[in-house]
């Protein structure tokens, strides 16, 4: 597998170089701009492309763009947290990016080894992924935003047995906010208690993606906070190294990585579980693309106590490691496309009050 690195500076350009040679790639060249990473793209054909998010002639969004329209390549975005644009990175992830990583810290940081294990985890995962090649679009689709899942005849699929508004709660990761954003945008007004939303994110970015989400969506994101209830209709995501939990009397504990070690901040297994304990009945839980298997032993458990469980299906998922775990572990009472779940949000009604 071959990487292009594309970044302005040679000190960081060469410091990822030796980072990628390490986790076993090799290199397709390097670049310093959008124009040279594009030429570079039509030449060494790589298997990866690995970029900064500001360059000399444009940013994330552009290099995506230009990439994509030339060859369907996995792109990777490295960057530092930008507060004068800090829904930019999100914004190439709408325009075709797979994933965004933080700057790698020093070589002699005490943080570098767990940076090292991460980074080299993402080029391994996403190398040589299938990417859909994006020409230029002339117009928006009708539909609205570019991504956007199609409307289509409702799917045929289980009919949801409960005795209340469902309490939606989503996991993604690698190729998750998009769609997160979409099925989120599908959710009808007054036809659910509450959303959360488990998104595996640098912590640096995590208001941004609050931020861009509600706009994605059209709707208000908010920060779950420890010991408040959810209001009705609200949308909530983990707050910066914090997991999210729905405690048995309603109200939301987020706990930090250091009261709850997993692999992943925020855990989607620690929101599932958390569900299974307080509201299980009247959960619908939703597991989308991403790497590895967090969410697969929460979701089980969550089935398992009665709630109503969705697993995206693998082959249409960006990275194919969550939904397919959890499939594995029997944790999945459907596996349906985007838009099957799409359409299967769009069907929850208001329910009418009791006689």
């Amino acid at each position: 597998m071959r990487v292009l690195v594309v970044d302005d500076s040679a000190t960081v350009r060469a410091f990822l170089c030796w980072m990628v040679e390490q986790a076993g790639f090799a290199l397709a060249g390097t670049a310093e701009s959008v124009a040279e990473a594009e030429r570079l793209v039509h030449r060494k054909k790589p298997d990866l492309v690995l970029s900064d998010v500001r360059l000399q002639d444009g940013d994330g969004i552009e290099l995506t763009r230009r990439v994509l329209a030339e060859r369907g390549v996995p792109i990777i975005l490295i960057t530092a947290h930008d507060p004068a644009n800090p829904d930019l990175v999100f914004r190439a992830l709408e325009a075709g990016a797979l994933e965004v990583l933080a700057k790698p810290p020093a070589a002699t940081s005490p943080g570098f080894a767990a940076y090292r294990r991460s980074f080299e985890t993402t080029l391994k995962s996403l190398a040589g992924i299938p990417i859909v090649r994006r020409k230029p679009r002339q117009a928006e689709p009708a539909a609205g935003k570019p991504g956007a899942l199609p409307l289509r005849p409702p799917a045929p699929a289980a009919r949801l047995e409960l005795s209340a508004l469902p309490l939606i709660a989503i996991a993604a990761s690698t190729g998750g906010p998009l769609l997160v954003g979409d099925l989120l945008k599908a959710l009808p007004e007054g036809g659910f208690a509450f959303a959360v939303v488990i998104q595996h994110i640098v912590p640096d970015f995590a208001d941004s993606f609050r931020v861009w989400l509600g706009e994605h969506a059209g709707r208000r994101v908010l920060f779950a906070e420890e010991g408040r209830a959810p209001v009705a209709g609200g949308i909530y995501v983990a707050p910066p190294h914090c997991h999210v939990q729905l405690h048995r009397d309603g109200t939301f504990r987020t706990p930090s990585a250091l009261d709850v070690p997993t692999s992943h901040v925020p855990s989607a297994d620690v929101l599932f579980a958390s569900l299974s304990a307080a509201r299980p009945a009247d959960t619908l839980a939703i597991q989308l693309s991403g790497m590895g298997s967090d969410g697969a032993e929460g979701l089980a458990e969550l089935r398992a106590a009665g709630g109503h469980t969705i697993v995206q299906s693998p082959e249409t998922a960006a990275v194919d490691g969550m939904p397919r775990s959890a499939i594995e572990r029997g944790a999945a009472c459907e596996v349906l496309r985007p838009e099957q779940i799409a359409d299967l949000l769009r069907s929850l009604k208001r329910q009418s009050p009791p006689d």
